[in-house]
């Protein structure tokens, strides 16, 4: 694959993280609407399993954008 120019690769890093975060927002809603439809957790409960859940999520999408960002550069020995 060809290196892009750093700012086409800038945008493309950021177009990429934009969509991942959305994506793992929906998973989020999605584990919150079935825990309240068939869970005996309560709001409290529910609450704190979203919240952990983005937390994941935005970890998640920053790990990959640094990995996207910052490749691995061969050892020399």
């Amino acid at each position: 694959m060809k290196a892009l120019p750093e700012d086409t690769a800038a945008t493309v890093a950021r177009i990429e993280a934009k969509y991942e975060v959305i994506g793992g927002m929906v998973q989020c809603d999605r584990i919150e609407a079935l825990a309240k439809a068939a869970s005996d957790l309560d709001g409290a409960q529910i609450a704190l399993q979203k919240e952990r859940c983005l937390s994941r999520a935005t970890a998640l999408t920053y790990v990959r954008l640094f990995a996207r960002t910052h490749p691995e550069e061969p050892a020399s020995d």
